[in-house]
């Protein structure tokens, strides 16, 4: 019996989360709200075009 959690879904979960955080970071840039763009004021904001490169890996993965 195993116990815990596979890694197969453990990377589904990464993966998912990860597309998450990416569509939401687009949308900051979109719509200019700052806190989506960088989760933390005062932090550097996450590129638009490292965002769709993620989002675009994670499609073809």
């Amino acid at each position: 019996m195993e116990r815990g959690i596979s890694l197969t879904k453990l990377s589904t979960i990464a993966e998912t989360l990860t597309a998450l955080v990416n569509l939401l970071v687009l949308t900051g840039w979109e719509f200019d709200i700052a806190i989506l763009k960088s989760f933390l004021l005062g932090v550097v904001a996450m590129e638009a075009i490292t965002t769709t490169a993620f989002l675009l890996v994670y499609k073809l993965g």
